[in-house]
């Protein structure tokens, strides 16, 4: 659960917008207080500033979500309509268009990234999350890990906050879609489309770093061109052991 399958991005954007998607009131109010955040931050910081800054926010509602969905047997597409509407920008017009294609990418290459993930794991075969058994996860564990000797293990930390930064970007482009942030053109073309893009190949290099994901040969797009250069860079500095299996990290998480 490290990974998610799908962004939470379009869910969360829609659900400040319609508070009837949600009938759980604290994960609603973790949306608004993300939301409000956000929308209070992105005007006069960075990006990867912001991101940073809200890393942990962003962990805790990922999870929360992920969790609810599970036990009400849903899909995040389930509840979140598309991006057509009155509620939305024209989405054929620049920067909007430049910014959905990007987001369309990052989210195609993302999704081929953690399928194995989810796949090896196999992450949906005890059907939905009982309440009882959920065990809400740590961010402080996560941290943790940066301290591991092991390369591999240590870079899981990247690997997360990477993932989290990927996500806190996908929401951001998501807010702008539905209208509740206001951002430049020039900030979009200049600022948001790189950050997405650079969080995805340092996703995508640390997932081959730590053995959790390997190109297929018929990949060949530059953002994955550019993961495995980075990948390669980082086992030729680090010359690290064997990858960490999930096995191993489990225990490590859980000792």
């Amino acid at each position: 659960m490290f990974a998610i399958h799908e962004p939470i991005a379009r869910f969360v954007a829609f659900a400040n917008l319609d508070k009837r998607i949600l009938a759980q009131k604290s994960i609603e109010q973790e949306i608004a207080d993300l939301v409000d955040l956000i929308v209070a931050r992105v005007p006069d910081g960075k990006v990867g500033e912001v991101a940073e800054s809200l890393i942990t926010q962003v962990f805790d509602l990922r999870f929360e979500i992920f969790h609810w969905l599970k036990g009400h047997n849903k899909r995040m597409e389930d509840f979140v309509p598309s991006l057509v509407g009155g509620q939305t920008v024209d989405m054929e017009c620049a920067p909007y268009s430049e910014l959905l294609k990007a987001v369309e990418e990052v989210v195609e290459i993302h999704r081929k990234i953690v399928s194995p993930i989810w796949d090896g794991k196999n992450m949906d075969a005890q059907g939905p999350a009982e309440e009882t058994s959920f065990i809400k996860p740590d961010y402080g564990t996560i941290q943790q890990l940066a301290y591991h000797p092991s390369p591999k293990v240590s870079f899981v930390k990247k690997w997360m906050d990477a993932s989290l930064q990927l996500e806190l970007g996908w929401i951001i482009a998501d807010l702008i879609f539905t209208k509740q942030l206001s951002v430049s053109s020039s900030r979009i073309e200049q600022e948001i489309i790189p950050f997405l893009q650079d969080a995805i190949i340092r996703f995508g290099a640390y997932s081959i770093f730590t053995g959790y994901w390997s190109p297929n040969d018929e990949l060949h797009v530059p953002l994955i061109n550019r993961m495995e250069i980075l990948a390669a860079t980082l086992e030729l500095e680090y010359l690290p052991p064997n990858a960490i299996s999930s096995s191993e990290l489990a225990h490590l998480l859980n000792s």
